[in-house]
């Protein structure tokens, strides 16, 4: 044994969290002292036996262990046993061994916790649903009719990733998970997202018009605000009949920035306009009914500036067109 193989033990057994160390047949190779007082089970019980052999609770670690090293749940996921809760972190290792880490919950995960678990771990079996359909067409002639088949598969694969996406975004906002700010230029992100739109616009006969001003960096989860403005103005495009206007405009004023996306779409009744932020509520219009949507991206949005400190806010017409707007102040 060297010395560096005896400081990664000492390490090891010292950690505050139980955790074992498995190779790929579930046999205990490395046992720490954490994991010795939650099971009332020592190292030298543990090492190269069957980790369900060890007890209830190695017994449903190792039931847990198997679903995700066959691709079934998220490495990083909750486990229930009896009346305890762990957070369970299985890391497979280079040398094809896995490490397991469990850290003690006072209590059940919240129910944001397990929404953003279950809609993790369905993003993979529909990724490879989506994959398979694309390689029909690849690997065998198809005719006409298969093709639209294929063609409505994806499509509606595509509409629940969708829906996952902006589920999991309700599961973080939920879950009170802290901002990553870093400088922002809210002008040269506009700028930056608006090629991705431009060409749906193009498509729809929308004109989308950026009135972009020079404006100093601020505070923000740029990430998250990146979401906000994708989600405004392809709500703007998606709106706005064809010959109509987006206008994304950006300028400074009374120790803020002052972001507005404007169109000349729809428009929103005044009845409808203190429910539009609201989860899941879609404007029951005719209008509107035939475009797709959950009823979820004006919410997240919502969410998001209020984490930020800032209130989204709306001005509309109906059959006139709409002005989504809010102020980013220089400081927080």
């Amino acid at each position: 044994m060297t010395s560096n193989d005896s400081d990664y033990i000492y390490f090891f057994n010292h950690i505050l969290q139980p955790a074992c160390i498995l190779n790929v047949a579930g046999e205990v190779l490395a046992w720490n002292n954490a994991m010795n007082a939650l099971t009332d089970t020592s190292s030298e019980q543990a090492l190269n036996q069957h980790l369900y052999t060890l007890g209830m609770i190695p017994n449903h670690l190792s039931q847990h262990w198997r679903y995700i090293s066959q691709g079934g749940a998220s490495s990083h996921s909750h486990l229930q046993i009896g009346d305890l809760f762990f957070e369970v972190d299985c890391i497979h290792l280079p040398n094809s061994n896995w490490a397991l880490l469990l850290e003690p919950q006072k209590k059940s995960p919240t129910q944001a916790d397990v929404l953003y678990t279950i809609l993790h771990d369905l993003k993979n079996p529909l990724a490879a649903i989506k994959g398979y359909a694309e390689l029909i067409g690849k690997i065998a002639e198809v005719n006409d009719m298969q093709q639209r088949y294929i063609g409505r598969i994806q499509a509606a694969i595509g509409d629940m990733q969708e829906l996952i996406y902006s589920l999991l975004d309700v599961a973080w906002v939920d879950s009170g998970i802290a901002l990553q700010k870093s400088s922002t230029n809210l002008s040269i992100l506009i700028n930056d997202l608006a090629g991705r739109h431009a060409e749906r616009a193009q498509q729809r006969g929308v004109n989308l018009e950026l009135k972009l001003s020079v404006v100093p960096e601020i505070p923000s989860d740029e990430r998250r605000i990146k979401q906000v403005l994708n989600n405004l103005i392809g709500n703007a495009i998606k709106y706005t009949k064809p010959d109509g206007r987006v206008t994304v405009s950006t300028f400074e004023q009374n120790g803020g920035i002052l972001v507005s996306v404007e169109d000349t779409g729809v428009g929103i009744s005044e009845e409808y306009q203190e429910k539009i932020f609201q989860r899941f509520f879609r404007v029951p219009d005719s209008t509107t009914d035939k475009i797709e949507g959950t009823g979820l991206g004006l919410a997240i949005s919502y969410e998001i500036l209020k984490r930020h400190g800032v209130e989204l806010k709306l001005e509309s017409t109906p059959a006139k067109g709409s002005k989504f707007y809010f102020m980013m102040p220089l400081s927080n």
